[in-house]
């Protein structure tokens, strides 16, 4: 979970300025990171909450990184854990309790096929460009399958380009992707944009622009939280709520 003490209802706003909130139906926008677990949980336990409510849904992402310093190249999983929690097996409880809260929502978690942490930035850059093409969504969640349940390095440009080509992305849009200096301006003012707004840890979802919801929420919460946004408050109360 994060600490959301630092999180502006106004800024929040600026964050998603360019969506709209429809008359009618559901628009979610996502703040989340390809490798980090509590995302991986918390995306599955969104979409076990859509099951639920019934109806069509418009998903958005924004891009975030776990660790926007780590090298281009990535680093091995055991170093970054030994340099962040001082061994692996200090974590290691902690990543059996991921694993298995992921198993028990339909998300494999294999931290025994995973050998390296890479650089998002590049996924992010080609989610960036999936969403002209409404594939967002199915590639975010290739991308998760492919670290988390087969242990592939998405810092890798030729794994990026592979996963991209198989959710319908063409070869041109994906080198843009890769190598454009437009869409990696965009990408990287859009995670100012979150960390300004004082989002420090993912996942986050904004529910019609009226509930932010921080962390990986329970799914039965998840729904409450789409029930507030579509049904609860007032027309002049605008301001997020924050369910965290």
């Amino acid at each position: 979970m994060s600490d959301t003490s630092g999180i502006s209802g106004d800024k929040i706003l600026t964050l998603v300025g360019e969506s709209t909130r429809p008359e009618q139906g559901l628009a979610i926008d996502i703040i989340a990171d390809v490798v980090c677990p509590w995302s991986r949980i918390g995306v599955q336990r969104l979409q076990s909450a859509l099951q639920s409510v019934h109806g069509p849904a418009t998903l958005r992402w924004f891009p975030f990184q776990l660790n926007p310093d780590i090298d281009s190249d990535g680093e091995a999983l055991d170093a970054y854990l030994t340099k962040r929690f001082g061994d692996r097996q200090a974590v290691q409880p902690a990543l059996i309790d991921l694993a298995r809260m992921g198993a028990d929502e339909g998300a494999a978690i294999r931290f025994d096929r995973i050998s390296r942490v890479p650089n998002t930035f590049l996924a992010h850059c080609l989610l960036h460009q999936a969403g002209e093409f409404d594939l967002q969504t199915e590639l975010a969640m290739t991308f998760f399958d492919a670290y988390f349940a087969d242990g592939a390095d998405l810092g890798d440009t030729g794994v990026l380009h592979d996963l991209a080509l198989k959710v319908g992305l063409d070869g041109p849009t994906i080198d843009a992707a890769l190598s454009d200096d437009r869409v990696h301006t965009i990408v990287r003012a859009n995670e100012a944009m979150a960390r300004n707004a004082g989002v420090a840890g993912v996942p986050n979802f904004l529910v019609n622009q009226r509930v932010f919801v921080v962390g990986a929420q329970e799914t039965n919460q998840l729904v409450g939280a789409i029930d507030r946004a579509l049904f609860g408050g007032t027309d002049d109360d605008d301001a997020p709520q924050q369910l965290h």
